[in-house]
């Protein structure tokens, strides 16, 4: 009975640890552009490349990283 109990409280756990830390980042986020630390939102894609060779590259990259290839 108890392993049962383990195993259904996991899940909850986890979703409570992804809900805590999203809750933390959006929260600090908050703050450091109430205190006018928002210069990194201006221009987020200065200085990207978005030629086609470094898209595929960057969607292959992807693929492998989540082993969906």
């Amino acid at each position: 009975m108890s392993d049962l109990l383990h195993h259904l409280d996991a899940p909850l756990c986890h979703h409570c640890a992804v809900l805590f830390c999203s809750l933390l980042v959006d929260v600090y986020l908050l703050k450091m552009m109430f205190l006018g630390e928002y210069e990194y939102f201006r221009s987020p894609f200065e200085g990207t490349v978005a030629t086609p060779g470094a898209v595929a590259i960057a969607f292959y990259q992807g693929l492998f990283a989540y082993n969906g290839w």
